[in-house]
């Protein structure tokens, strides 16, 4: 076993708190009896300390965590917001778009004898509907109001990660 006055305790006290290590590894890492680690590590109450490290650590994460969920929420705020713009814009652009409309009417006279006949209505289209980036914006929407869209597989509140998912931009 190594020297008394060479053991250096309060590195091994720092890393018996700081660390998942045992008395047994830290022994052999510092060629101290176990022993004797033990009964140091009782005095001074590593064990204590180590969960009340393990404590403010968890409580440190999980304040990340809340933050980086509030960040999060804020984000999709900001792209709720976007996305709510656009649809206004589409929208105002559908109610100002003319589209041609076709008619047919079937009457019927007094022998039984039916008819058609073709009512048109031609009106001039302004710009170029595109309904597919109308519904796509929409669909978008959607998944973001889902509570389930907000809450990733990979996320946990235990770790402190939030997987945030992609966002492309197709304009």
């Amino acid at each position: 076993m190594a020297n008394r006055g060479n053991i250096d305790w309060v590195k091994i006290r720092n890393e018996y708190i700081n660390t998942p290590t045992s008395y047994e590894r830290l022994a052999k890492k510092y060629n101290v009896s176990r022993g004797t680690l033990s009964k140091r590590a009782k005095k001074e109450n590593w064990v204590g300390k180590r969960a009340k490290y393990i404590k403010k650590a968890q409580e440190r994460l999980s304040e990340q965590s809340i933050n980086l969920q509030m960040d999060y929420q804020e984000e999709l705020m900001q792209v709720r917001q976007k996305l709510l713009l656009k649809i206004d814009k589409a929208i105002d652009g559908l109610e100002n778009q003319k589209v041609d409309i076709e008619k047919e009417l079937i009457s019927t006279d007094n022998d039984g004898n039916k008819t058609k006949s073709k009512l048109q209505e031609k009106t001039v289209i302004k710009g170029e509907l595109n309904s597919k980036i109308i519904k796509n914006l929409t669909s978008a929407l959607r998944d973001l109001l889902d509570d389930k869209a907000n809450i990733n597989e990979n996320d946990s509140l235990d770790t402190g990660v939030i997987v945030l998912p992609e966002v492309t931009s197709d304009e």
